[in-house]
């Protein structure tokens, strides 16, 4: 198991094998609290596997992250598996 291990960008391997495996079918946002109750949130896709895609290294941290509560609904009905919070 590669339990740690960084890529270039800080980033944990595992995590970032486990972004690569959304296929965009917006489960994750349809059961977020929190992409149903605020425009400003987009929705854990976007801020979890569509943002780590598109990050840049060295980059600020797109603040809609903040109105994530961390609930973890999202990471539990991905039907791939993907670690979204």
């Amino acid at each position: 198991m590669r339990c740690g291990l960084r890529d270039s960008r800080g980033v944990l391997v595992l995590v970032r094998d486990s972004l690569d495996h959304c296929v965009k079918c917006t489960i994750c946002e349809s059961f977020c609290p929190y992409s149903q109750a605020t425009p400003l949130f987009p929705g854990p896709k976007y801020v979890g596997p569509q943002a780590e895609r598109f990050r840049r290294t060295g980059s600020s941290p797109d603040i809609s992250v903040d109105y994530c509560s961390g609930c973890g609904i999202c990471t539990q009905v991905c039907p791939h598996g993907v670690k979204i919070a």
